[in-house]
């Protein structure tokens, strides 16, 4: 066979090939290849890598000029031919890097990854996982909502994020809760919203954005033009946030839901973000639960905000401590309000007088035909007095929909709550705890029959309410000692000591002594 390419000489670490390259750009390419690519290759000293690209020989066997040239640059060329068939789509990007970065690839991004949704919740990504993401998703075009929720990307991860968004122009919703963001990430999304004109759903719920996040958030608001929600609930947004976004929400004229529940907004902070509710004429649904919206100012806020607002539908004040004097301002703006249709006042300490404040105005001789459908005043004692106010308004009123009472917990609720004990099962346990008490003495103590002592039995009903209260030192209604005669009345001694079995068994006893130090 002829060796026409190759011919070996001497050193074997030499080779001799067709001189197909230019030396100079050999090198040049030597010189930007990766460092750490170079690093795993054996290295030859440099008179010898020298000699490889300076000298050329002329062949005997053949009249083709050939160069010396090392293993290093053949794998060189090799690695050059292998990155132009590398997979350059997202999800190949999204593979290389994970294995460049030794990261697990998510398997929900792997399989979802051309769908609409992408549903990444509770993945534990972290600010390492999220930057795997940086090529992929920046050009990924199939994603439209992105739920990366409760995933520990903290503020180093949402910067990585905010560089994939700058770019990305398919994603619309994003959900950052429970992530731990802070001063940090709020600076690098309210940037990114400078370059993005995509997303108009953002939801930050659980994080730990404080007031000088708000003021971020309120310069967000205030002069971008695309969110129509914002989700700002459970973060730690205090009197200061409600100044912050109260001037926001005046001067925003896109918005359509805001939530801010479950936060600390009161006083001065409080009666500002009313006042900017006021002014605002797109906003559409308002949650402010678990805040502390209470007092006169705050009502006197209120009133006015009904009055001049055109737009507000769904309105939730519930558990802000309102009591009734700001509750009586309430009640008189619900009477002046068009468009309003639901309002929440759940868990609020109103009492009667106070839901007497809300439900009067409603069929005064001022009220104005409104679209009012729901009044939710659960979780609100009403005396008698407001009760027939309520049958009143209702007949009055019949499109209308007034919520009292307690709240009846959902059917997933009552499962994981136990229903109270019989009174048999109660007895039984009180027995269990006083072993020491012979069940055979205690049933003929108070057990009436014939001379024939097997046909005793217990169906006197003083003498079990007696005995059960000197016995046992508990006592039972009159109704719980009628049941428990109901089921025992037909017991012998023997039935009645076998239901009622106060000794411990064998079992638990061996227990007992085995493990007893």
């Amino acid at each position: 066979m002829h060796r026409r390419n190759t011919e070996i000489f001497k050193n074997p670490i030499h080779l001799i090939r067709p001189l197909t390259v230019d030396p100079n750009r050999r090198l040049e390419r030597r010189k930007n290849n990766d460092v750490k690519t170079n690093e795993r290759r054996p290295k030859t000293s440099g008179i010898e890598t020298t000699n490889t690209h300076t000298s050329d020989f002329q062949s005997s066997s053949t009249s083709t000029n050939f160069s010396f040239a090392s293993d290093e640059d053949y794998d060189t060329d090799l690695e050059d031919d292998i990155n132009q068939h590398r997979d350059r789509s997202c999800i190949g990007m999204y593979k290389y890097i994970c294995k460049y970065e030794q990261i697990v690839p998510v398997g929900q991004y792997l399989k979802h990854y051309d769908q609409k949704e992408l549903l990444m919740r509770y993945y534990g990504l972290g600010s390492r996982g999220m930057r795997a993401f940086l090529p992929s998703l920046t050009i990924n075009t199939y994603i439209t909502k992105l739920d990366l929720t409760s995933n520990g990307l903290g503020d180093k991860g949402v910067i990585y994020l905010s560089q994939i968004l700058r770019d990305n122009i398919a994603i619309v919703d994003v959900n950052l809760s429970q992530n731990f963001i802070s001063i940090d990430g709020t600076r690098q999304l309210c940037d990114m919203f400078k370059d993005n004109v995509t997303i108009n759903h953002l939801k930050l719920e659980g994080n730990l954005l404080d007031d000088e996040c708000a003021r971020l958030l309120a310069e967000l608001i205030s002069s971008t033009g695309q969110l129509y929600t914002l989700n700002l609930a459970k973060n730690k947004l205090g009197s200061a946030s409600g100044i912050f976004l109260g001037q926001a929400i005046a001067e925003n004229t896109t918005m359509e839901s805001l939530d801010l529940s479950w936060n600390s907004i009161n006083g001065k902070g409080a009666v500002a973000l009313i006042k900017g509710i006021q002014e605002n004429i797109f906003l559409k649904i308002l949650n402010l639960a678990h805040n502390g919206l209470s007092g006169a100012e705050c009502g006197r806020a209120w009133f006015n905000a009904f009055k001049e607002n055109t737009t507000l539908v769904e309105l939730d004040i519930s558990y802000n401590r309102l009591t009734t004097e700001p509750v009586t301002y309430i009640g008189r703006g619900l009477a002046k309000n068009e468009n309003l249709q639901i309002i929440r006042l759940t868990g609020n300490p109103l009492e009667s007088a106070g839901c007497y404040a809300i439900l009067k105005p409603l069929i005064g001789k001022d009220a104005i035909s409104n679209k009012l459908e729901l009044i939710d005043l659960t979780e609100i004692r009403l005396n008698s007095d407001c009760q027939e106010l309520y049958l009143q308004v209702k007949s009055q009123r019949p499109e209308l929909h007034i919520l009292i009472g307690v709240r009846i917990p959902s059917p997933l609720l009552k499962d994981h709550h136990h229903s109270p004990p019989s009174p048999i099962e109660r007895l039984r346990t009180l027995f269990q705890r006083r072993p020491e008490i012979n069940l055979s003495i205690f049933f003929y103590s108070i057990a009436t029959g014939n001379d024939n002592i097997s046909d005793n039995r217990i169906t006197d009903h003083a003498q079990l309410k007696q005995a059960i209260q000197e016995k046992l030192n508990v006592q039972f209604s009159d109704a719980d000692i009628d049941k428990i005669l109901k089921e025992i009345s037909q017991f012998d001694c023997k039935k009645f000591i076998q239901t009622f079995d106060n000794k411990p068994s064998t079992t638990s006893l061996l227990s007992s002594w085995r493990f007893k130090r």
